[in-house]
């Protein structure tokens, strides 16, 4: 479901499969980590499905980021258009750095 990698130099975790509530416990022990990080990529390429579980998951990584580093970044790549529909609807949308899914040509 997860493996840290490297991207541009900073530390960066693929996120795989469904990310909702009966992931969540696995998904923020993953995240944990990345508190400590400046800067952290979460590539979602291979996230089919996200709901509020995980979405709180992602806020709880953001506000411990900001606790370590003001200035902290996460960049959240391969967004698909129904994950960052619920990112604008629930209004984190500007919390996070979104680059949305495109597909192979």
């Amino acid at each position: 479901m997860f493996s840290p990698v490297l991207c541009d130099h900073h530390p960066a975790i693929v996120l795989r499969g469904d990310l909702d509530f009966f992931h969540k416990d696995a998904l923020l022990a993953q995240l944990l980590p990345a508190t400590a990080w400046e800067r952290v990529t979460l590539d979602l390429n291979a996230v089919h499905l996200l709901d509020a579980s995980a979405l709180g998951c992602f806020i709880h990584l953001y506000n411990a980021m900001r606790e370590f580093c003001p200035h902290s970044l996460i960049r959240l790549i391969g967004v698909r258009p129904q994950i960052a529909r619920l990112f604008r609807l629930t209004r984190v949308d500007s919390l996070f750095d979104l680059v949305e899914f495109r597909k192979a040509a």
